[in-house]
């Protein structure tokens, strides 16, 4: 009796489990910068009332390269 029951028991947390993952269904996709192609942004150092006309500025680039990257760029 003691047995069938321990059975019983570890069966019902195994379906238990089961239908908790099912209910839980698949994970969104996040997006990820990197997987996209690649785009370019401008980027300054601070705002121009911080370092005037001292602010460094550059062409930040994510993702990755395609045959458009160089027509984007």
């Amino acid at each position: 009796m003691r047995v069938s029951m321990l059975r019983f028991l570890w069966g019902a947390f195994a379906l238990a489990s089961g239908v908790v993952q099912v209910l839980a269904g698949a994970p969104s996709p996040v997006e990820d910068a990197n997987s996209a192609p690649m785009h370019f942004e401008w980027r300054r150092e601070g705002p121009p009332d911080t370092c005037g006309s001292g602010c460094r500025v550059w062409i930040s680039a994510v993702g990755y390269i395609t045959a458009d990257t160089p027509r984007e760029f």
